[in-house]
């Protein structure tokens, strides 16, 4: 195991020197600006830098993955005992061995390259577009059109489309888990000066990576690594090599030579023993040769492929696409599977249960302010804020946004300010003993109509309510 990382992280190419690079010298290496690029000036760069896009895998032609399937360990043995027999007449035989390996070859290049035609489909309808600056004006490109050089304008949802360094950030937050494996959100802000060159992902707050999504702000950036020099094409450049053999491929090769063998001892030991009985030799070949035939089991492979496509099909009515086969033996085998939970086994996602007043009984005007709170928050959302947008189906054109105070540490609150009707409201969420150390007034009843002081009956009650 030692070997074989060490091996793979020198074939990766080396990290970017430019995106520590001061600013200036940044600009000036790439020959860009603030404007972005002219549309004949970044057409020059996709030729010289190639289009935005990964390394594919490489994919075999279907004829040659067929070809591959049919020469697997177990099947070029039946095809061995198939021409044995049809060399010494035994014709039928031949065609039944024939008959079976094809069909097993066929049914298992049929499931493989029907579910490769699925994942393929399912990518190509994922279209990643990006807007960067061309000829001084915003415009949506394709994802891989994006060269270095770029001026991309990054805002909540958008995923990176390129390394590149922060030009100008507002209460910009990206979430880089995939490639830092940071559980929550990176705040990334602009920095003229450099930076050493081994510095550490993660402490690259000035630099944005292809891949990683925005979750809050909005960002102006310069893209500077595209493709397969990103930080994810280099990753990505390691799982490309051909896929190492699975322990069900790994058993059946085994199989197959203890089978070989079986099958060599038993043909030499009874064609020396009907010969020493003095059978003739030419009759007691064709003996030996009828027993290899008879004891290889030529409908093992299609009972593995067909057990397989059962399997596979199985999963596919469970949205579960399998695209190698021997993959379903090796899930099947395993005793304890440890997996990232949320997002993946879940849906990662709150819902909204109930909105109260102090008091605990329902109160609408609680949602109404929850749900302007969150719509026009343009800071560092939380997954409660999601719920509470899904959930509420309010008519908010009557509220303009003014201003907000991002959440911090300190006041451990966050600020939307409003105007509604000629009249401003700053609306508050946060940690409850840091909301009620502001409040003064609370509203109770469903539209907030009735107003009392807070009393210190009352902040316990608004305390007992929330525990």
């Amino acid at each position: 195991m030692f070997m074989s990382l060490s091996t793979e992280m020198a074939a990766r190419p080396k990290r970017s020197i430019l995106l520590n690079l001061s600013l200036q010298e940044l600009m000036e290496r790439l020959a860009a600006s603030s404007d972005g690029l002219s549309t004949e000036e970044a057409e020059r760069r996709i030729k010289q830098y190639g289009r935005n896009e990964l390394a594919p895998r490489r994919v075999r032609p279907p004829v040659l993955s067929f070809l591959m399937l049919l020469a697997g360990p177990l099947n070029l043995v039946l095809i061995a005992a198939g021409v044995v027999s049809a060399f010494f007449g035994e014709t039928s035989g031949a065609i039944i061995v024939g008959v079976m390996v094809l069909t097993s070859a066929i049914l298992e290049f049929v499931q493989e390259y029907t579910s490769e035609q699925a994942a393929q489909k399912l990518a190509r309808q994922v279209a990643v577009t990006a807007t960067v600056l061309r000829d001084g004006a915003p415009t949506e490109i394709h994802m891989a059109e994006v060269v270095p050089g770029d001026v991309i304008h990054l805002s909540v949802g958008d995923i990176i489309p390129a390394d590149a360094r922060v030009l100008a950030a507002k209460d910009f937050f990206v979430h880089q888990a995939a490639l830092t494996g940071e559980s929550q959100p990176v705040e990334k802000a602009p920095f003229a000066g450099g930076r050493p060159e081994n510095t550490p992902l993660p402490d690259m707050d000035h630099v944005v990576f292809f891949g990683t999504n925005v979750v809050s702000g909005t960002a102006t950036a310069l893209a500077v690594e595209t493709n397969g020099r990103t930080e994810f094409g280099r990753i990505a450049k390691s799982l490309t090599a051909e896929r190492p053999e699975t322990d069900f491929q790994r058993g059946i090769r085994e199989f197959t030579r203890l089978l070989m063998r079986v099958i060599g001892a038993l043909v030499v030991f009874i064609f020396v023993l009907n010969a020493s009985l003095h059978r003739g030799v030419l009759n007691s070949l064709l003996f030996a040769v009828a027993v290899s035939v008879g004891i290889t089991p030529e409908l093992l492979p299609m009972i593995i492929t067909i057990n397989l496509s059962t399997g596979a099909r199985t999963m596919a009515r469970n949205k579960v696409i399998v695209k190698r086969l021997q993959s379903i033996q090796n899930l099947g085998s395993m005793d304890i599977l440890c997996t990232d939970k949320t997002g993946t086994l879940t849906e990662g996602q709150l819902a909204v249960h109930s909105h109260v007043d102090a008091e605990g009984n329902e109160s609408e005007r609680t949602m109404e302010l929850a749900t302007v709170n969150s719509v026009f928050q343009a800071s560092l959302r939380s997954p409660m804020d999601a719920a509470i947008a899904r959930h509420a189906s309010l008519d908010l054109s009557s509220y303009t946004k003014i201003d907000e105070i991002p959440f911090d540490f300190t006041r451990r609150r966050m600020s939307v300010i409003v105007a509604k009707a000629g009249r401003r409201m700053l609306i508050t969420k946060g940690a409850p003993e840091g909301v009620l150390e502001a409040c003064t007034r609370l509203e109770l009843g469903p539209d907030g109509a009735d107003v009392r002081d807070m009393t210190p009956r009352l902040r316990a009650a608004v305390l007992d309510e929330f525990e």
